[in-house]
């Protein structure tokens, strides 16, 4: 949802985005992340069940009340808010793309606000994956019973595991830039890339 914010700042109010996300204020957040995720990682603790079973699974050792009370609504809120922000960022980047479009020579390199564009629905793009591969798991450990298993939970988790080799195909196929530090890579070739004529902005390279 941070990450959301950033970008919906960006995009609504470029002019002071530098001014609003300084670096103390990013540290600042950053922090408050993680000590959010402690705290919700610790109130499990009390929801522990007297009886452990012989496996790790979070559902064999928590109690159903707390994804209930307690990860479900964190989960719902954190997903709502982000998808709303989402939704508001790609609507405000399509419209102001189509109404400074303005037809790129064929050779020529996307200037700034080309970019912009591309890397907003990127990042739409990648929530979406994101989304997708997570909320089967997220559903099926809040409501499934411990002892239930079979296909269905490996089906669920192998689509979670796969989001993490989702990003990387999307932002390759999406993103030259990416493409080409991709291929240098398997290339194993030394120097960077010259950036100068394809250059994010200032906005764009915190996605």
């Amino acid at each position: 949802m941070a990450i959301a914010i950033e970008r919906f700042v960006a995009v609504n109010a470029p002019y002071r985005y530098l001014k609003l996300f300084t670096q103390k204020r990013c540290a600042l957040v950053l922090v408050s992340i993680w000590a959010y995720s402690v705290v919700i990682s610790c109130l499990c603790l009390p929801f522990a069940k007297e009886k452990l079973g012989n496996t790790c699974r979070m559902a064999d050792l928590v109690s159903p009340s707390y994804f209930k009370f307690i990860m479900a609504p964190n989960i719902g809120f954190v997903f709502l808010s982000s998808w709303i922000l989402h939704v508001c960022i790609f609507h405000t980047a399509r419209n102001t793309a189509a109404s400074t479009a303005v037809p790129i020579p064929r050779g020529e390199t996307p200037k700034g606000g080309e970019i912009n564009y591309k890397v907003t629905v990127t990042a739409f793009l990648v929530f979406v994956t994101f989304s997708v591969c997570w909320l089967p798991s997220i559903v099926f450990t809040a409501l499934a019973k411990p002892r239930q298993a079979g296909i269905f939970r490996g089906m669920v988790h192998l689509l979670l595991l796969t989001n993490s080799g989702m990003n990387p195909i999307i932002y390759c196929y999406r993103l030259p830039l990416f493409r080409r530090a991709f291929v240098k890579i398997l290339k194993r070739e030394d120097g960077s890339i010259a950036v100068s004529n394809y250059a994010l902005s200032v906005d764009t390279t915190k996605v």
